[in-house]
């Protein structure tokens, strides 16, 4: 009989305490919870799982492992079960302590769904060589414990090898060989063949539902080996005995397993060959804790023959530390080759049961496929920690990643992974977005669904009915979608924009084949790659099914899952598109490329409109990177008081290096002229406009235009509650959030300020900005894509547009109840009122109150506004740095 490998733990009756508390690794410790199964009562009186986390430094979950506990810890949250499946792990780490009898764990349910992933977690913890996997499909499973071989009679082997090497066996035979037994003929480059005797003697198999199955099992296929290599002998000629080829029976998996310490995983269980579990019911009782010895039989034993012993016996002193038998098998409506097992049969086994995974298990799982990591899980529960210190979040989950790998791994890691990590942000969303495709995508295709209960879906079911198994998805779907995005496609292009010689040599000639194969990755763009792989995938499943076709279509595009222009689906603000969420972006630590292209487009528009002929391209005039690198200092940087506001840099000399500067809004009552000061001057006006839109910036710019604490500097407060409204409005304080107020800036060498009177609707975030001379098209466009409607003052178009500009605001109040009907005219007389303690209202005359000033009765505030002629009273100068200052 065979020597058993040198088994990694010793058995645990021969280990003293000390060597059992060594080989115990712990996971949940304080510091670094780990993530677990736990109850919860559901709103509809229903008990499910919900998910917490063990954290103990006395009662951790615990498994033995000769590895180091940072590998133990690393391969865990790596590979951690799904949600549905986590307190099955926390099962199974009891079964497999050195105290405890029951060392089986059954688990059946859906395909494809994380049951072997379990057992082969668990088993490459518990020993490095990981479990010994059988895939019991159309076994028989007496094989399990004595399985069949061919035994080779001295020298046969040789002969055919050496036939082999010296190119003397037949085609007919090496193709016979082959055919019967795929992977017997090895052909090298230079043509030679060999002979790879462990692939002779192996099951056919075929591919069913995606997944490859035994169609014989192990004794039929070894008979069928001993009768194909006679036949091949004799026609080669070569000279072998009768009895060269035998059949006799060995240890099998069962024994290998206790011997070596491996961990014993059975998968397809229930797709074995029918009638041969009865072998299996006794070791299933030593397995569970019944009976501490078992004695298996050996139905084909040789006189005389070591290797095929007449019984052998386990005894529970055997067991080493760690070992255990895990078992796997689908639902029996899993096609008809999954039998119902027996009542005795069951009770042994005591399976668990897993079924339709959940959202949060879709997201679980699509996270580890991308990242390496079930990063959504560990950000819904560490979410706190997550946006409060989000940098060191992302190398908390990198630095996971790598927990207790070699260097070699650690190397192998594909780099997009590390990426998607350390922008777990965008990851996180990404992953939700295409899970709830995933997850509705599963639930449609089962016609007895709960979705079939909303119109949207209910003409579907004619074509779910007939072809549901068309649509049907599982976590091997999710690794062909990752597979197919990560690989790197040639864009196809409409065939209008392509061009065509008709000289071929030409075309031949100009190729560079130098360049071929220079392409990014695909993770480069793998959002947009995903998209497409996703919908060609629709595009495929649904022939014949259109409705199902449109619908699995739409569910994409409201999450995300498609172009820009969304069709029929229409995304919510907070979905974004996954082309934008998970793209490589060389310039992510600086803000993001798009992000700081849509920052220099407003301050290029804002320089050009002031500086009409410069030169260069944008990127020549403010580079993308040293652009992010300013917004990074001065994101990092304490500002300097209260009133600074972040401006663009209108210096064409000094544009390039600085595209920002720290500037100052100072309300006239502490900046009386801004003409004089010798260390500020005026901002241009095209570019405080620039400030007010710029989006990096522009929300606390706005804020900080208002002068707040203009009560300071008023002596006589009224108690009138409209003039105290006034007040709050000049303040940027209103009730119903219209606020004005007016800015001073420069405008070329002129000696006097202009002004900009500023309307902000804070209900709708959007400003009219009232200004003294037209603006470049291409700033007025900026201004308008991030909130800001601009009109020239003198313009008599003006008034109608300030006029459609309040009336839409008190529109959106009214109809969400911020604005009673009828007190629109309120509105304007309160914003009149407010303008007045801003500037001296035009054509203003004495009402019954002499020191009340009062306007024509129906004028509007885009009258006043547009009628204004004196320098007004109260404004906030934009400033900055004098230029031999700064």
């Amino acid at each position: 009989m065979a020597t058993p490998k040198e088994p990694v733990h010793k058995k645990i009756s021969d280990m003293t305490a000390d060597e059992n508390r060594q080989l115990m690794k712990p996971v949940g410790v304080p510091g670094l919870p780990y993530p677990m199964a736990m109850l919860r009562k559901t709103d509809k009186g229903i008990m499910e799982h919900d998910v917490g986390v063990v954290e103990s430094a006395q009662n951790p979950l615990l498994i033995p492992s000769s590895q180091s506990v940072e590998r133990v810890n690393g391969m865990l949250f790596r590979q951690m079960p799904i949600p549905a499946m986590m307190f099955m792990l926390r099962d199974l780490l009891k079964k497999i302590e050195p105290e405890s009898k029951n060392r089986i764990m059954t688990v059946f349910g859906d395909a494809a769904f994380g049951k072997s992933h379990l057992f082969k977690l668990v088993g490459g913890i518990v020993h490095p060589q990981g479990p010994i996997s059988v895939d019991c499909g159309g076994m028989n499973m007496r094989e399990i414990f004595f399985r069949t071989v061919i035994d080779y009679g001295q020298g046969v082997k040789e002969q055919l090898d050496k036939r082999a090497a010296a190119g003397q066996l037949s085609e007919t035979s090496l193709k016979a060989l082959e055919e019967g037994f795929k992977g017997s003929v090895v052909t090298a480059a230079d043509g030679t063949s060999t002979i790879n005797w462990d692939a002779i003697g192996q099951p056919r198999q075929e591919t069913k539902d995606d997944k490859t199955v035994n169609v014989e099992d192990r004794g039929e296929a070894a008979d069928r080996a001993k009768k194909l290599l006679e036949s091949i002998y004799a026609k080669e000629g070569i000279n072998y005995q009768t009895n060269a080829f035998g059949i006799k029976t060995v240890p099998g998996e069962w024994f290998e397993s206790v011997w070596s310490g491996r961990p014993l995983f059975l998968d397809e269980f229930n797709k074995s060959k029918k009638g041969t579990l009865d072998a299996f019911q006794t070791a299933l009782q030593f397995a569970n804790g019944e009976i501490d010895e078992v004695t298996i039989y050996n139905p084909m034993a040789a006189s005389g023959d070591t290797d095929s012993p007449k019984a052998l016996t386990i005894k529970r002193s055997d067991l080493r530390a760690g070992w255990h038998i895990g078992v796997a098998g689908n639902d029996a409506s899993d096609g008809d080759t999954t039998q119902e097992l027996s009542v005795s049969m069951m009770t042994r086994l005591n399976p668990l049961r897993v079924g339709e995974p959940a959202l949060r298990d879709w997201t679980h799982r699509i996270g580890q496929v991308w990242t390496g990591m079930p990063v959504v899980t560990l950000y819904n529960l560490f979410e706190g920690t997550a946006k409060a210190k989000p940098a060191e979040f992302g190398e908390w989950l990198v630095k996971l990643r790598k927990e207790g790998l070699s260097a070699e791994e650690v190397k192998a890691i594909p780099p997009h992974e590390i990426y998607f990590l350390s922008n777990f942000q965008e990851t996180v969303q990404a992953i939700n977005q295409v899970a709830k495709y995933y997850d509705t995508r599963l639930k449609l295709s089962n016609p007895e669904s709960e979705l079939y209960n909303q119109k949207v879906y209910q003409d579907m079911s004619d074509e779910i009915a007939a072809h549901g198994d068309r649509i049907h998805v599982s976590f091997r779907k999710v690794i062909a979608d990752f597979n197919k995005a990560v690989q790197s496609m040639p864009e196809v292009r409409n065939a209008k924009e392509a061009s065509l010689s008709l000289d071929l040599s030409s075309v031949f000639k100009a190729i560079d084949l130098s360049a071929v194969g220079r392409t990014l990755p695909g993770w480069h763009r793998f959002g947009a790659n995903m998209v497409r792989s996703v919908q060609e995938d629709i595009a495929n499943d649904t022939l014949g099914m259109p409705r199902t076709n449109a619908a699995l279509v739409t569910v994409c595009e409201t999450n995300g899952i498609g172009s820009a222009k969304l069709a029929e689906g229409r995304a919510s603000k907070d979905v974004k598109l996954l082309a934008d969420l998970l793209k490589y972006d060389e310039l992510k630590d600086l803000g993001g490329t798009e992000e700081l292209m849509e920052v220099r487009n407003v301050l290029m528009a804002g320089l050009r409109s002031k500086h009409k002929n410069i030169q260069g391209n944008d990127d020549a005039v403010i580079p993308l990177k040293t652009l992010g690198r300013v917004l990074k200092e001065m994101a990092d940087q304490k500002e300097p008081s209260p009133k600074s506001i972040v401006v663009p840099n209108d210096d064409p000399n000094g544009v390039t290096g600085t595209p920002l500067i720290r500037g100052q809004a100072l309300p006239n009552y502490m900046l009386e002229d801004p003409m004089k000061s010798k260390e500020l001057e005026l901002v241009d006006f095209r570019t405080a406009l620039a400030a007010l839109a710029e989006p990096k910036h522009a929300k606390k710019n706005r804020e900080r235009i208002w002068p707040v604490d203009l009560d300071d500097y008023v002596t006589d407060q009224s108690t009138d509650p409209g003039e105290v409204e006034a007040m709050n409005t000049v303040k940027g304080k209103s009730k119903i959030k219209f606020d004005l107020t007016i800015l001073a800036a420069a405008n070329g060498s002129a000696k006097e300020p202009v002004y900009l009177y500023i309307i902000d609707d804070k209900e709708r975030n959007k400003m009219m900005v009232v200004g003294p001379e037209e603006i470049s098209s291409q700033l007025s466009s900026e201004m308008r894509k991030n909130g800001l409607d601009y009109v020239v003052k003198s313009d008599n178009g003006s008034i109608q547009k300030i006029n459609d500009f309040l009336a839409e605001g008190a529109k959106v109040r009214g109809e969400n109840g911020k604005l009673n009907s009828g007190s629109t005219q309120n509105v304007i007389e309160g914003l009149i009122k407010a303008f007045s303690a801003l500037c001296e209202l035009a054509e203003a005359e004495a009402g019954d109150d002499p020191n009340q000033l009062t306007v024509e009765k129906g004028s509007t505030l885009g009258q006043v506004i547009h009628k204004s002629k004196s320098r007004p009273a109260v404004y906030t100068s934009i400033m900055k740095p004098r230029a031999a200052t700064r």
